[in-house]
């Protein structure tokens, strides 16, 4: 809906007014009703970003608009998006304070740490001060650059059907089902290239997916047999995860005639 797409709040600025500006819907409160004209006049001709944060994943976003139509018969818009640069975060220092003699020097750590991070280029300074009465502060550049991955979990990391009924009143077959999920941690899309399982008396409800970071997929794992005894398998699960390409998932199940009742 043009007055506020779902799960955001907007305002007109850039990353160097987020705290001073004040964020709302995107139609009613910060572009008003007239949101074509306000976009084409005002902002579009001369590149100026507006604000979003994606409150769920409290994320905030430079948005850059190139176009933006609407009418009876519909419309359209396309823009930009840069994501707010969490370099400071990313940065510890140490020492954050000291002594240094005259004529002498002192080396500081600096340590970069991108978990966490979404891909992308980073950019920020540190700030050096001190009683130097010529450069009472020195800017430091600082740039990462940060490669996004995915990162595979798995719940249970067993599945056990336990006691399963087969044969069961004459001549249906009874089966079982359990949920398997699979969730991304990363911070890029998770592709599952391969999902498959080494006894045909289980079957898998889909053999390969694509999971969004922060998004899980549940897979229904059914348990069909006709004869008794235990059963056995093992899930596979290929994916491109950099730490843990290859998740394999026991399976057991203990298949029995129902017990029947003779008068």
């Amino acid at each position: 809906h043009p007055h506020n797409p779902e799960g955001t709040e907007w305002a007109i600025g850039s990353f160097e007014d987020i705290n001073s500006v004040e964020f709302g819907t995107f139609g009613t409160d910060i572009l008003g009703h007239s949101v074509g004209t306000v976009l084409n006049d005002s902002l579009i001709p001369y590149n100026r970003p507006m604000l979003m944060h994606i409150i769920d994943d409290d994320l905030y976003y430079e948005v850059y608009f190139h176009m933006w139509t609407q009418g009876g018969a519909g419309g359209g818009f396309s823009y930009t998006r840069v994501l707010e640069s969490n370099i400071f975060n990313a940065i510890s220092i140490s020492p954050q304070s000291g002594t240094v003699s005259a004529g002498s020097s002192s080396d500081i750590d600096i340590i970069f740490d991108a978990s966490g991070l979404f891909g992308g280029e980073y950019y920020g300074e540190i700030i050096v001060a001190s009683n130097d009465p010529d450069y009472p502060e020195v800017a430091v550049p600082v740039h990462l650059s940060v490669t996004s991955s995915s990162d595979i979990w798995v719940d249970p990391d067993t599945l056990d059907f336990g006691e399963v009924y087969v044969n069961y009143d004459g001549s249906v077959n009874y089966g079982a089902t359990l949920e398997l999920t699979l969730g991304n941690d990363g911070t890029d899309v998770l592709n599952v290239s391969s999902i498959s399982i080494d006894n045909t008396a289980f079957m898998v409800s889909q053999n390969f997916a694509t999971i969004d970071y922060d998004e899980e997929i549940i897979l229904d794992v059914v348990y069909t047999t006709t004869g008794v005894g235990m059963d056995s398998g093992a899930i596979t699960i290929v994916s491109d995860d950099p730490n843990e390409g290859t998740v394999t998932i026991p399976v057991y199940a203990n298949a029995l005639e129902p017990p029947v009742i003779a008068v």
